[in-house]
């Protein structure tokens, strides 16, 4: 099979069964801030549908037992506006600080590691309702402006993390190579 442009490749994975039960999560995710108050909304979000049960963080037990109230108007109004109904919302304070990474809610990692962009740049959050096509263009043209703008590792003269720089004064891959002949010679 020969190369394939990334828009025909996209769509077919878009388009794929194992995509479908993700595409279902973001339109529930998407319609969420819809069925409920801005203040339950500060304290809630949908994190996954399992066995066609809709489960949901909140921020507190507190909130779980005052959303849980609401749960079959809630279930109703969402039921409503989906092809596929959904069984019932669960509601658990247990996921409210972690967020799911396959989603646009997951945040940039806060690793130290000198690979990593500099955590000090601004997180670009995508504008709501970006295709998959102008999302991944828009993510491609990042890591462009990205190679353009680092610096050449000196040995083999490829963009090179800042990071990788300050830490071994080459990339990553050069100083790889330096290890493993070093570690040869020892031998």
């Amino acid at each position: 099979m020969g190369l394939q442009p990334v828009d025909r490749v996209l769509k077919h994975l878009m388009s794929s069964a194992a995509w479908q039960h993700q595409k279902r999560f973001q339109h529930i995710a998407a319609l969420w801030p819809t069925l409920v108050s801005s203040k339950n909304l500060a304290h809630s979000r949908p994190i996954h549908i399992t066995d066609n049960i809709l489960w949901i963080a909140t921020s507190s037990t507190t909130w779980s037992q005052h959303l849980n109230l609401q749960r079959r108007q809630l279930l109703h109004r969402l039921n409503q506006q989906l092809p596929e109904t959904l069984t019932d919302l669960r509601f658990s304070a247990v996921h409210w600080r972690y967020k799911p990474a396959y989603s646009p809610l997951a945040e940039k990692p806060s690793s130290s590691h000198p690979s990593l962009s500099n955590p000090l740049d601004p997180v670009i959050k995508p504008a709501p309702q970006v295709t998959a096509i102008a999302a991944v263009t828009q993510w491609l043209e990042r890591q462009q402006d990205r190679l353009e703008q680092a610096p050449l590792c000196p040995k083999c003269q490829v963009p090179t993390p800042q990071g990788e720089l300050n830490r071994w004064q080459m990339c990553s891959c050069c100083t790889a190579q330096k290890w493993h002949k070093t570690i040869s010679q020892n031998k």
